[in-house]
């Protein structure tokens, strides 16, 4: 047969899907897929009775969106981590995370809502806000709409607050923070089916899509990774329409080996 008419094998590198795994202090492990309807009989098996810690865990390649059982409603992003009670029975909400998670608070002025990142606390009673927290040296926090305040973790100092539209980024190794504006239809674009690149470098769109589509990536040149770029591509797309669109931005050309993508200059 020749090379024309034969098959073209399956592409290895393909958008993420909705996958988690929830793991309970007792030991078990429930493996969590695309079925939102297996999902929830799971879960509610698992939980019957239980009264213990959550954790939820989502691997490269996968995101997960969750309801807790004050309402809130959480969409977790590829490669993150969300702690959290059963049930919130105490005078407090308090959940841990790390990665990238969007919360949709449900308002219970009586039991702020808190979330502990790395360090960082940000305390809420009901809003929209985003953390990223994958970077190692900084802690990003955008609120969309409502208000938050920020401050590290055990700290009895002043507390940050934002207003919506704010954006603080933490360093994670000195415990300060710096606010200016952000666009926040750029920061929650991953949860509306999109990414979003506004002045980012290279470097930063492709450990953005390496972690969504899980592969490895290399430059032929450090100085690619400086490259700035604006433009957005579809998050459940075509991984090859994804490196077309980057390609037609100019100056760059991609080689697909596998799982291994190598960026070279044009």
């Amino acid at each position: 047969v020749s090379s024309q008419t034969a098959l073209s094998p399956q592409p290895l590198i393909k958008a993420g899907t909705t996958k988690a795994v929830l793991m309970l202090s007792d030991g078990r492990k429930i493996a969590l897929g695309g079925d939102i309807r297996q999902n929830r009989a799971a879960i509610r098996r698992a939980l019957h009775s239980y009264q213990g810690n959550i954790v939820l865990e989502t691997p490269r390649g996968g995101e997960y969106r969750l309801t807790m059982t004050d309402g809130t409603e959480v969409c977790l992003n590829a490669g993150s981590r969300l702690e959290y009670p059963a049930v919130f029975d105490g005078k407090e909400r308090r959940v841990k995370t790390t990665g990238e998670a969007y919360f949709k608070v449900a308002h219970d002025a009586g039991h702020p809502f808190i979330v502990e990142t790395e360090g960082q606390e940000v305390t809420v009673l009901g809003t929209e806000f985003n953390i990223n927290a994958y970077a190692a040296d900084k802690i990003v926090t955008t609120l969309i709409r409502g208000s938050i305040a920020l401050k590290p973790v055990g700290s009895k100092g002043g507390e940050l607050m934002l207003k919506a539209g704010d954006q603080a980024e933490y360093d994670k190794h000195n415990g300060t923070a710096i606010l200016h504006p952000a666009n926040t239809e750029v920061v929650s674009s991953w949860t509306r089916g999109k990414f979003v690149f506004e002045d980012q470098t290279l470097g930063q769109i492709m450990e953005s899509l390496g972690r969504w589509y899980d592969f490895r990536y290399h430059f032929s040149s450090p100085q690619l990774a400086n490259t700035v770029f604006m433009g957005s591509v579809p998050r459940y797309g075509n991984f090859q329409n994804v490196l077309h669109i980057l390609e037609m931005s100019g100056g760059i050309k991609f080689r697909v080996k596998g799982k291994d993508v190598e960026v070279l200059k044009e």
